[in-house]
């Protein structure tokens, strides 16, 4: 086998290799998190890794990088090379900082000139009559040619592309980078001979100088133009047992360089790169015959020298892992450990949380952000909470620039909830935004119930998780003017009635509280009522879901008023027992029934 031809294999079976070993590295790194879709096992590695649960960082999500190159093509074969061009264009995706794969196609023609004169063409098919019967130089009366020819191709490569530039301990972001790539190929080419002059007639070439020396190989040259019409008229020579097709032969190759790449900015990088193909064959330039009419050992490679520009594309200007160093993380955790354990916390927005691992570090005094230094914003609108008007918005609703979640037909139900989002114009709806038709009174339908409000053991807090619910309750109050509720608390059943009844009592003035303040809703609208534990969801809750169920029977609900019944104001009922400091809430019996719960939940 050729020597050429086993290196070549070498070195596609070793950048197949790496390919494969980098895809292994990336993929690798997500195991821990197979069940979630891909998005999420980002976010899930991310928010782990910035709160030091995770060593490492999540895998950067790879970009595509479409590339045009235009540059020469030639051949090194037996006829002496000249000028030849090229065009092609690449896709490329990284497998990890290293290494990439890449597609490419090209096209473009390659030519030659010999400025020596040749007498041992005979057995040369394109010269000897074979493939055309007035290119018969056999029948010239000079017995010298030179050689020439042009060849033109398509060819695709699939190169492994190993990086040798992004990995710096002593730049953040290196802007030059080297590369080598390699891989297997195939190129059709077709190859042709300038053999006749513009008359059909073979050319005479007695008036060209025979004095083959390399101090005259211009003068050659020139006299070998002055007599040739540049028209490559007759087919080469071409080995019968390789396939063709559409008149040209095609050959699987092996295709392997290096290049250089400059940075310009995160989308765009330009690049100077030498490519050669080896084919196996020894008749890309026409010609394999030495003097002697013997066929030559030799095997010819096409050669591709580019200049190219290569665009990246990605919802954001994130670099591509081939630019991307990837000691810019484990140097920058470095470099953060060095400032704080030389005392530098400077905190310049005082928010509290130092500048260096602040992401917003000029947000406004005494804004609440998160652990990062970033505004909150409960309902992940885009608009923080300190300058959103609504910032318990339902999430998956549309909010405008304010940050309030859009009700397209105003019947006071986000769009989100609204089952009839194009409500008529002062019509009355129930919770769900449908219409009430031919009904009295308030015109709230109970069949369709407002949400519930549920509570942690023996507390009468309301989680943020439920504004949103109460955002809805008060939407609906301020698009049904006539409308009036009554905010009614309950418990579960462990503890002291007295104890039930004034938890049950907090826990509606809370939310009538939340509704008032917060939300706007006109006090004359809301009442409330307290019955503690008369009043279960669920009843003796046992078992795995104990505590679940308890959870559903530790509420506030919300009930529409008839048309002219009185408003209650939750007036403080007579306690039938006296409220001990150990007894003197619900919370009392259910702290020990929560760290019962606790204890059983961690068992399971």
């Amino acid at each position: 086998m050729n020597k050429t031809l086993v290196y070549g294999i070498f070195w596609t079976v070793l950048f197949c290799g790496i390919g494969v070993a980098g895809w292994g590295q990336v993929n690798t790194a997500d195991s821990a998190q197979d069940t979630f879709a891909l998005r999420d096992k980002f976010k899930v590695r991310q928010a782990l890794y910035e709160r030091h649960a995770e060593a490492f960082p999540p895998p950067r999500r790879n970009k595509w990088s479409v590339g045009v190159q235009k540059g020469l093509s030639f051949v090194s074969g037996d006829v002496r090379s000249e000028r030849g061009l090229g065009i092609g264009i690449n896709v490329r995706k990284a497998l990890g900082h290293l290494v990439s794969l890449r597609g490419q196609i090209s096209t473009g023609y390659a030519s030659g000139q010999n400025w020596q004169p040749a007498g041992g063409f005979l057995n040369n098919e394109g010269l000897n009559g074979t493939n055309n019967s007035d290119a018969n130089y056999g029948n010239s009366s000079y017995p010298f040619v030179f050689y020439n020819y042009r060849m033109r191709y398509w060819d695709f490569g699939f190169h492994g592309v190993l990086n040798l530039g992004n990995i710096s301990f002593s730049q953040r972001e290196p802007m030059v980078s080297a590369y080598f790539f390699g891989g297997p190929g195939l190129m059709l080419y077709g190859t042709y001979l300038d053999a006749l002059d513009e008359d059909g007639a073979l050319y005479d070439y007695s008036g060209v100088p025979t004095d083959d020396s390399f101090s005259n190989r211009q003068d050659i040259l020139n006299a070998l133009r002055n007599v040739q019409d540049g028209d490559y008229e007759t087919e080469a020579e071409y080995f019968t047992s390789k396939p063709r097709f559409a008149n040209r032969t095609v050959l699987p190759t092996i295709q392997f360089g290096a290049g250089i790449a400059f940075k310009m900015s995160e989308a765009v990088d330009i690049s100077l790169e030498h490519r050669m193909t080896f084919t196996n064959d020894d008749l890309l330039d026409g010609q394999r015959w030495e003097e002697t009419l013997t066929p030559s050992s030799r095997t010819d490679f096409h050669h591709f020298s580019t200049f190219g520009i290569n665009f990246r594309f990605g919802k954001n200007r994130e670099e591509a892992l081939w630019w991307s160093n990837p000691l810019k993380t484990p140097m920058n955790d470095i470099r953060n450990l060095k400032r704080i354990n030389s005392g530098d916390l400077e905190d310049a927005d005082d928010d509290g949380v130092p500048d260096l691992q602040d992401l917003e570090p000029e947000t406004p005094r005494g804004v609440v952000v998160d652990v990062k230094g970033r505004a909150l914003d409960s309902d992940q609108d885009g608009v923080p909470d300190y300058i959103d008007k609504e910032p318990f918005s339902p999430k998956g609703n549309k909010t405008d620039e304010g940050g309030m979640a859009t009700d397209r037909d105003r019947d006071g139900v986000v769009d989100v909830y609204d089952q009839e989002p194009d409500t008529r114009e002062g019509a009355q709806v129930d919770p769900k935004g449908v219409e009430i038709r031919g009904t009295g009174g308030a015109g709230l339908s109970l069949d369709n119930p407002l949400p519930m409000i549920h509570f942690d053991l023996g507390r009468s807090d309301v989680k943020q998780d439920f504004y949103p619910d109460l955002l809805r309750v008060s939407r609906l109050l301020k698009a049904n003017p006539d409308v009036r509720m009554v905010i009614v608390g309950h418990t579960d059943a462990v503890g002291s009635e007295a104890a039930n009844m004034d938890l049950s009592r907090r826990r509606a003035e809370e939310v009538r509280r939340i509704l008032l303040g917060t939300f706007g809703v006109d006090e004359g609208r809301l009442g409330i009522e307290f019955r503690g534990s008369d009043e279960l969801l669920v009843t003796n809750p046992s078992g795995a879901e104990k505590q679940k169920l308890n959870y559903l029977n530790r509420r506030v609900e919300f009930v529409v008023m008839e048309a002219g019944a009185a408003l209650p104001q939750g007036a403080a009922a007579e306690m039938e027992e006296d409220i001990d400091d150990d007894d003197s809430t619900e919370g009392g019996s259910e702290t020990t029934q929560e760290t019962e719960e606790e204890t059983t939940e961690a068992e399971d």
